[in-house]
């Protein structure tokens, strides 16, 4: 909201922001609305799917939906929770990637307001560990 509102009026801060920064669109598949959109109607969809085809096979109307729900039930949450835990493995967790940007703009902020005389003795000390 601040920052909508700094470039709508024009100021520093927003204009900073904008030039520092350039758009990029996320063309993974499940990372637009429209990929949203598409997983939940083949998720409403594959239960009904399955059921059918379930009394295709000669299963009987009640026993077909039971075994079609759980089948997907099980589908679900094996699916959920297998990749919620590969995001916790990778460390992709939203909390962490959130932390991890913020370390870094304090750690920018705090180089900006350092007197450049403290900046050059620093990359100084850096280059010498080097």
């Amino acid at each position: 909201p601040r920052r909508a509102a700094a470039r709508a009026e024009g100021g520093a801060d927003g204009a900073e922001q904008q030039e520092g920064r350039k758009f990029v669109q996320n063309t993974e598949f499940g990372r637009s609305r429209k990929d949203v959109l598409l997983i939940c109607a083949a998720l409403f969809v594959l239960p009904f799917g399955l059921r059918s085809a379930l009394e295709a096979a000669g299963m009987s109307h009640l026993r077909a939906g039971s075994t079609s729900v759980a089948l997907f039930m099980v589908v679900v949450m094996l699916g959920y929770t297998s990749t919620y835990l590969f995001r916790v493995g990778r460390k992709e967790m939203t909390y962490i990637t959130q932390l991890k940007e913020y370390e870094e703009a304090v750690m920018e902020k705090r180089l900006e307001e350092m007197p450049s005389a403290e900046v050059e003795k620093l990359l100084e000390e850096l280059s010498g560990d080097k």
